[in-house]
C-alpha cells in the first residue's frame, strides 16, 4: 500500500527547504566517510556560506550535514530531505495540563503578577509537582496566548510630589550624616555631625 504522503503534492516551502538541503550535501552524498576527499569536500561545505531556504542561517553545522546525509535515500530523492512535520504541532510540549491549569489560575486571580511571581506562587501551591521544570519563557508564552500578559490600562495620572513650589529657593532642604568621633579641646572624643 502506498504510503499517502508520497500521493500528495508537497507544498513549494518544502520542497525548496529539501532542494537547499540536497545542494548542501549532493557532493557528500557518492563518497565514502572516512576518506581524504570526504574530509576535504566535508571542510568546503562547512566554510562555505550557503543561502538556504527555511532560515536565516548561513553556515551549517557538521552534524547537521551528517543527519541530512543520514536521512537522504537515492531511491526516495529529495523527497527524504523534505522537513518532517511535528505530532504535537500546537500543542504544547513542555506543561502538562495541570501546571498549566495552575499556572493560568493564578495569573487571573492576580493579573499584576509578574511571570517569575506566578512561577514562585505556583511552587507553593498543593498540586504542583515538586520536580517540575518551569521556565519563564515557557510559561510566559502560555499567558501570553491566552491573553493574559496584555498591559492592564494606565490608570489616570495622580500627583503625587510632597513638595511644590512656585519659586526656586522658596524652600532649602538639608541632610545631616554622622561621622568619626574626633578629639576636642579637653582631650575627650565627640561624635562629628
Amino acid at each position: 500500500m502506498p504510503d499517502q504522503n508520497q500521493n500528495q503534492k508537497p507544498d513549494s516551502d518544502a520542497e525548496q527547504v529539501a532542494l537547499s538541503r540536497y545542494l548542501v550535501i549532493a557532493e557528500l552524498c557518492h563518497l565514502t566517510p572516512g576518506t581524504p576527499e570526504y574530509r576535504e569536500a566535508m571542510h568546503r561545505l562547512l566554510a562555505k556560506e550557503w543561502n538556504l531556504s527555511g532560515t536565516n542561517r548561513t553556515r551549517v553545522a557538521r552534524q547537521t550535514i551528517r543527519d541530512w546525509l543520514r536521512r537522504y535515500d537515492s531511491a526516495v530523492g529529495v523527497a527524504s530531505l523534505y522537513p518532517k512535520s511535528r505530532s504535537d504541532q500546537g500543542e504544547r510540549r513542555r506543561l502538562s495540563v495541570e501546571v498549566a491549569e495552575i499556572l493560568l489560575a493564578i495569573k487571573r486571580q492576580q493579573p499584576k503578577l509578574s511571570v517569575r511571581l506566578v512561577i514562585k506562587q505556583a511552587r507553593q501551591t498543593a498540586g504542583m509537582p515538586e520536580d517540575e521544570r518551569l521556565p519563564e519563557t515557557t510559561v510566559y508564552r502560555l499567558l501570553r496566548d491566552e491573553g493574559l500578559m496584555t498591559r492592564q490600562p494606565a490608570v489616570a495620572y495622580q500627583d503625587r510630589r510632597k513638595f511644590q513650589f512656585t519659586y526656586a529657593g522658596e524652600m532649602w532642604l538639608s541632610d545631616v550624616l554622622h561621622g568619626p568621633r574626633v578629639p576636642d579641646d579637653q582631650g575627650r572624643r565627640r561624635k562629628t555631625i
